[in-house]
């Protein structure tokens, strides 16, 4: 009796943690629904994917995952992490972070990366949407440069400043101020 509640103890501990393949992902739930493969021929359907708060994934069919079925019933598993081999930023430095997507891969790429050294590395392959509800500022502690391939436009409501140390050029809604002790009108011809 003994013998057989200790072999049960020890099938339901090897049963409880498993590797898994996601198959197919349902994000349209409270917690995310995975379908996984396991061992050999084992595919589980409605499996949690339990993600921390404030943060929200979408992996790939395919990324490999840890999953945990409480007392060792294959029945009530719950996902709790996945990582997809093909697609992660290799060869960071210790203690540097990135966020990034299956099309970092592709060229422009598509990633976050806090850098030692309190560098940061952000490379977007394509458009940036950017909507800052107050106020916003930006300040470049040495050098730094805006280039524009064909056009670039700043819109203000009220006014737009640009400062080079005692000089100034201020657009106003209806007119321009050019402040500095030597103003000097270059023309072409």
């Amino acid at each position: 009796m003994v013998k057989d509640a200790l072999r049960d103890l020890i099938r339901r501990t090897r049963m409880s943690i498993g590797r898994a393949v996601l198959a197919a992902i349902n994000d349209a739930t409270g917690l995310q629904e995975t379908q996984i493969r396991l061992m050999q021929d084992e595919v589980k359907g409605g499996v949690a994917h339990l993600q921390s708060y404030g943060l929200t994934v979408h992996p790939l069919p395919g990324a490999e995952g840890l999953v945990l079925f409480v007392g060792g019933n294959r029945d009530h598993g719950v996902a709790i992490k996945f990582d997809d081999r093909r697609y992660r930023i290799r060869n960071l430095a210790p203690g540097e972070v990135a966020v990034y997507t299956h099309e970092n891969l592709q060229s422009g790429g598509h990633r976050i990366v806090l850098r030692k050294n309190q560098d940061l590395e952000v490379a977007i392959g394509r458009d940036i949407n950017e909507e800052v509800g107050r106020d916003h500022n930006q300040t470049i502690g040495r050098d730094g440069a805006i280039e524009a391939g064909r056009y670039y436009v700043i819109e203000a409501g009220e006014r737009i400043e640009l400062v080079c140390g005692s000089s100034i050029i201020r657009l106003l809604p209806e007119k321009v101020q050019i402040i500095g002790d030597k103003v000097e009108v270059i023309t072409d011809g």
